[in-house]
């Protein structure tokens, strides 16, 4: 009797442990659908309101909202939305960010049709910002650009935007380098940062001269609402230890002057030898009328003449001033075209427009 009572026991101890396993995974699935289901919830209302507001036009709420539902359910088309309004709200670095992260992120995957509005509005993005290839020595050096940390595109180029920014690097026994950065837009270049350990010299900083690349433009397309094209800040001046900048047609405007002034003499001297010329005609015709027809070489003819060699005088000083135009335009053209020549150490580029 003792070994069968001892048997039915362990039966049912087993038997106890199978149903608190049975009723601990029938538990645990609900809760976990449920949580599920919520987060879905929770994401495709976030959406909803991303796309409410931007809409309107409420840029920085749209982020905001594009940005909780990543933080829900991260995929590229969260961070498609992310950058579109980042490139609306002309945070271009936000936006290369966000957009390069889209085009290559396999959750949920964009669509042929968004892949190309994305692609191009990447481009650009790209025109006004630059991208820096950085190289740090000692390798785990730490940097910030103005304070704070740097944007990365997803290919590791450091985005830095339009304007005059300081580049600051610091790692352990080594003193803290700093280099200035002045980015105009489209720039594709290097950064050469290397520290000296404390009690050295400080080593020479390489920043490789700027290489612009122009995207062909884009249209933005809307997310089921239409946008404007953003205006693009006013470039900053070229740093002067690095450029060369010429411009200006100030010689050809003062010829072009000259000679318009001098054509505008020689017409005022035509109507008034003109004039002259008529009053003595006239007067001859009355005399004529009368009885008493002019004489040849009787009349005085000296203000006419004086007039006619004035004309011709100033016409032909108005072909000197055109004649001197054309030749000092030839030289100062280049210049007004905003040409200008980038030296770095290892290199040099030549940009402008044409």
């Amino acid at each position: 009797m003792t070994s069968e009572s001892d048997s039915l026991s362990a039966r049912g101890a087993r038997l106890l442990r199978h149903l608190s396993l049975c009723l601990f995974v029938l538990a645990s699935l609900p809760r976990g659908a449920s949580a599920q289901a919520t987060d879905d919830a929770a994401y495709k209302e976030l959406i909803d309101q991303a796309l409410t507001e931007f809409k309107l036009k409420n840029w920085p709420e749209a982020r905001v909202l594009f940005r909780r539902a990543h933080e829900v359910n991260p995929n590229a088309r969260t961070l498609r939305g992310l950058g579109v309004v980042s490139f609306e709200m002309r945070d271009y670095q936000q936006a290369v960010q966000h957009l390069s992260s889209a085009l290559v992120d396999t959750r949920q995957p964009l669509t042929e049709a968004q892949r190309a509005e994305c692609d191009g509005l990447l481009g650009r993005a790209r025109t006004f910002v630059g991208s820096y290839t950085l190289h740090l020595t000692p390798a785990n050096a730490q940097a910030t650009l103005d304070g704070a940390p740097l944007v990365r595109d997803h290919d590791g180029l450091v985005l830095v935007p339009f304007g005059d920014h300081t580049l600051k690097a610091s790692a352990d026994k080594f003193e803290d380098g700093t280099v200035r950065v002045q980015v105009q837009g489209g720039e594709r270049s290097e950064l050469n940062l290397s520290l000296a350990a404390v009690g050295e010299a400080p080593l020479p900083v390489a920043v490789m001269a700027p290489a612009p690349v122009v995207p062909e433009p884009a249209s933005v397309t809307s997310m089921q609402a239409s946008t404007q094209a953003p205006r693009a800040p006013s470039p900053a001046r070229e740093p002067a230890e690095h450029s060369w900048r010429g411009g200006g047609l100030k010689y050809s405007y003062v010829a072009a002057g000259v000679g318009l002034a001098f054509g505008g003499a020689a017409v005022a001297f035509w109507f008034l030898g003109q004039n002259k010329l008529d009053d003595l005609s006239t007067r001859c015709d009355r005399e004529a009328a009368g009885g008493h027809p002019c004489q040849r070489g009787a009349t005085n003819t000296d203000s006419v003449k004086t007039y006619e060699m004035l004309t011709n005088a100033s016409l032909g000083m108005a072909v000197v001033g055109a004649v001197a135009t054309g030749v000092l335009v030839a030289f100062e053209w280049p210049r007004e075209k905003n040409l200008a020549v980038n030296v770095g150490l290892q290199s040099v580029s030549l940009r402008g427009s044409f």
